[in-house]
């Protein structure tokens, strides 16, 4: 081989040689630049996922909490209803009819104008009593010495149970009608009852 034909060999024996070390140079700088890469898209959908997690419990931690706030409410309402409706289905109309029998009484409603008209003294002018005209003729018969002396005169009221007692000249009156009665009566219930479906609720 010529010095001429060595040379030439030994130039594109060079050439190959830096060509193949330049091409595995770019490999491992494109390698390394993928692995940057990946590396950084790893990064970022872990931020994100971590994000979206924590994103996901604040939302499902507020989401409880007006599901909270919502079911308190619901069960007050339920309980106000139930206790309205146990109230005028059930405790009302059994303090009605309780009442109702009590002043349906004759004896005993003789009994209680007595005893008012004793406690509220003489005073000044007479006092009446307004009462069903059904209860007249057997109050005037119990209370007939008192009817007679002036000072009590019955009066007719239609429609009401009990009686209700005015004085002449005063505007006070002792009212033991039927409504009036069961009214106060069912008030003193509703305390019992709120603290009964209070402490079931608890």
């Amino acid at each position: 081989m010529t010095q001429v034909t060595s040379g030439i060999a030994e130039f594109i024996s060079r050439i190959k040689l830096d060509g193949v070390e330049e091409g595995e140079r770019e490999r491992d700088r494109i390698i390394a630049d993928a692995h940057a890469q990946a590396a950084s898209v790893v990064a970022r959908a872990e931020a994100d996922a971590a994000a979206m997690h924590q994103a996901a419990e604040i939302a499902a931690r507020k989401r409880g909490e007006q599901l909270d706030a919502e079911l308190r409410m619901a069960a007050r309402d339920f309980v106000f209803r139930f206790q309205e409706r146990l109230k005028s289905q059930a405790i009302q109309p059994a303090v009605v009819a309780a009442v109702g029998e009590a002043v349906g009484d004759a004896d005993l409603m003789a009994k209680l104008l007595g005893e008012l008209l004793v406690a509220w003294g003489t005073g000044t002018g007479a006092v009446t009593a307004h009462i069903r005209p059904e209860d007249r003729a057997a109050l005037e018969a119990a209370l007939f010495a008192r009817i007679t002396a002036g000072d009590l005169i019955l009066v007719d009221e239609a429609g009401q149970g009990g009686f209700r007692l005015v004085r002449s000249g005063e505007h006070f009156a002792w009212d033991f009608t039927a409504d009036t009665i069961a009214r106060e009566l069912a008030a003193l219930v509703e305390p019992g009852l709120r603290s009964a479906l209070s402490m079931a609720g608890a």
